[in-house]
């Protein structure tokens, strides 16, 4: 059991990325699909998030997870891995040459967030598709992008009191939790607005908007909860992680009673 919680601990957001990636797929009406860009997507995931962690479990995971992905981008095509190199360039640059220290793309208060939001909407949304469905998908990757801003900044609420300690830089840390929450609400609501877009634009049904909107409305609450209720850091992280995997779920909802529900390509 012990095991299994610390492979679900660690690899937990591998499993949260992909779960985005399949809900575009089922947003563009594709069908679900494991395949190399899904396995590359996992271990990268997985490798970028526990590499630059201290301990054994997460060194040796990282290794292993790094290899996994290497293989995996060598067999995706060459179009997805032209594209898999920004969200990979992203991540070079977000530490700079100190891990984890505070240099590089996570010393910039605001560019921090934005750089998150930027690298898995790319990973997320435009990974898994051929490039002539990216002008579709332009306002979707927007959307995908505050959702995940908004995540990355209760990530630096749950981290605030460490980050103080070791003098980080965050919008947790300069403007507090109450402004925080706020900035959190606004990205969620830009979010919101990109899902009403595809609605009018006729690239979602209202099932699917309603899907994706009630998946919005129930984060800016669930955030707000996992803040405040639950003790430990790693367990409120984790959480915030699976508001990723609570939206695709709704998504795969809906799409499974509404078939049609998909993006018009």
């Amino acid at each position: 059991m012990t095991i299994f919680l610390l492979l679900a601990r660690y690899c937990w957001i591998g499993c949260c990325a992909v779960a985005l990636v399949q809900q575009t797929r089922l947003l563009f009406g594709q069908s679900l699909e494991l395949g190399w860009v899904e396995g590359a997507v996992f271990s990268g995931a997985v490798f970028a998030y526990n590499v630059i962690r201290t301990g054994p479990v997460s060194r040796r995971l990282a290794a292993i997870s790094g290899l996994a992905a290497v293989l995996c981008f060598l067999n995706m095509p060459a179009a997805a891995q032209w594209t898999a190199l920004v969200p990979a360039g992203i991540w070079a640059l977000y530490y700079g040459a100190h891990t984890p220290g505070n240099t590089g793309l996570r010393s910039m208060l605001m560019i921090k967030p934005l750089a998150i939001a930027l690298a898995w909407s790319a990973v997320t949304v435009l990974l898994p598709l051929p490039i002539e469905l990216w002008g579709t998908a332009v306002v979707l990757a927007i959307g995908r992008a505050s959702f995940i801003a908004a995540l990355a900044l209760a990530y630096d609420l749950c981290d605030r009191e460490d980050d103080r300690r070791y003098g980080f830089h965050t919008v947790a840390t300069r403007f507090g939790k109450h402004r925080t929450l706020q900035a959190i609400d606004a990205a969620l609501a830009v979010s919101a607005a990109c899902v009403a877009l595809n609605l009018v634009f006729g690239h979602y049904t209202v099932a699917a908007a309603l899907a994706l909107l009630a998946s919005l409305g129930a984060c800016a609450w669930a955030v707000r909860k996992v803040i405040s209720g639950v003790p430990l850091l790693s367990a409120q992280k984790m959480l915030i992680d699976g508001l990723m995997v609570a939206q695709f779920a709704l998504v795969f909802i809906e799409t499974s009673l509404v078939p049609h529900a998909a993006i018009v390509a």
